[in-house]
């Protein structure tokens, strides 16, 4: 199995096989469920970045994007602003 093959089997069962947990893996992680349509999953990801760095912009950020996604502007807007504290030029 090469290098390709093991990320998308990573992906696919959401593990971690041998990889370091970084806030950047994570968001990376969440990332690719986000794309593919699996939010819960990116929100899962997402959390564990934050609960190992409270202050991930990337991540404060797609909480964000996923809490507007689910019409929960409120809270949307409380992670823009966590995000924006964060990383100030973060680029969306």
């Amino acid at each position: 199995m090469n290098r390709r093959e093991r990320r998308a089997a990573a992906s696919k069962s959401g593990s971690f096989a041998g990889a370091r947990r970084t806030p950047a893996a994570l968001f990376e992680l969440a990332t690719r469920h986000f794309e593919s349509g699996q939010l819960t999953e990116a929100e899962k990801c997402c959390h564990q970045a934050l609960a190992i760095d409270a202050g991930h912009g990337d991540s404060l950020n797609l909480v964000g994007v996923l809490a507007s996604l689910a019409h929960q502007n409120d809270r949307a807007v409380d992670w823009f602003a966590r995000a924006i504290r964060q990383a100030p030029r973060l680029t969306i």
